[in-house]
């Protein structure tokens, strides 16, 4: 597929339909797509990025959908992007475009898109952080990301953007297993949705005691906000909670750091998936690799000898060229 510069020219006028086909050309990874994310480079980093996760079921769709609104009332250009489970047939987003947005989806500020997490244990798949940076330059102001709350491995939503809210509820689990999911790492303000249900003192005290252990709260006081999203109870505390967040970060120059760290570590990680990507390609042309896989399935090669060979074939091809 040859670049379309016209394409990117409808996209920076605001254009939503090119927008819709760029994002899907950068997250199918067809070929040419880096052209595409080369060309809306200059156009990056004005956006504000809210990482919104936590278990499924929590609500954290509806309260997405309620604070989405709350920063349309503020006039700010608003994008959501939901990362849904993969279909185990399709590799696509099981649930799709959800209509579950409302009266904000026909607002000219909005725009909602759903992707699939494509397998990724973060929540967030390497195409979906693309995405991202799509929507940025589409001018979208607050960019709303929805993981799909895997619950132990949530470590790329907090990468990925620059304030992380981690959701939960009324007995969803104990402390410890909270500390496990490693919510601690990862959340700047927590929210208790469905604050009406019983066991809701529980689970405030629980995660105050956390919070009293994590040493960051020295310089950034992390909030636990109560809400109720059917009903929108607690939504602009939570909208405060995250322009506050984004005030302490921007006044203390760790914005500017968890942003380079986060441009780092993308081109990392796409090195890291070419160099595997090649060297599948070059495994593929070896003749005698079937024979390799049947040894070690059989027992007679252990796969760290098979590996080695591999490698030592690996290298003579590397070397050759």
């Amino acid at each position: 597929m040859s670049f379309d510069a016209s394409l990117i020219g409808r996209f920076l006028k605001g254009d939503k339909r090119a927008c819709a086909r760029i994002i899907s050309i950068v997250e199918d990874r067809r070929p040419g797509y880096e052209e595409y994310i080369e060309a809306i480079q200059p156009h990056v980093g004005s956006a504000y990025v809210v990482g919104i996760t936590g278990p499924p079921g929590v609500g954290k769709s509806t309260l997405i959908n309620k604070l989405a609104a709350g920063f349309l009332e503020s006039n700010a250009n608003i994008a959501v992007i939901a990362v849904d489970p993969s279909s185990p047939f399709t590799g696509g987003a099981v649930l799709g475009d959800r209509i579950r947005i409302g009266e904000i989806g026909l607002n000219p500020k909005f725009y909602f898109r759903s992707l699939s997490s494509r397998g990724s244990l973060g929540g967030l798949s390497e195409a979906a952080v693309d995405v991202i940076r799509v929507m940025d330059a589409f001018k979208k102001e607050i960019i709303l990301v929805e993981t799909v709350g895997t619950g132990q491995n949530e470590v790329d939503v907090m990468r990925a953007c620059d304030t992380t809210v981690v959701v939960t509820m009324p007995g969803t689990g104990d402390d410890i297993q909270a500390q496990k999911a490693g919510i601690l790492e990862i959340g700047n303000i927590f929210v208790i949705n469905k604050a009406d249900r019983d066991g809701v003192e529980r689970t405030l005290r629980e995660l105050q005691t956390m919070l009293m252990m994590n040493p960051l709260n020295d310089k950034y006081e992390t909030p636990i906000i109560l809400t109720r999203s059917n009903t929108g109870d607690g939504i602009k505390e939570v909208k405060t909670a995250v322009e506050r967040h984004r005030d302490y970060l921007e006044s203390s120059g760790w914005l500017s750091i968890k942003r380079s760290e986060r441009n780092v570590r993308a081109f990392k990680n796409l090195i890291n998936s070419k160099i595997i990507d090649e060297i599948n390609l070059i495994i593929s042309h070896h003749h005698g690799y079937d024979d390799i896989e049947t040894q070690v399935k059989n027992g007679g090669l252990s796969p760290h000898r098979a590996s080695i060979q591999l490698m030592e074939y690996i290298n003579k091809k590397i070397l050759c060229r």
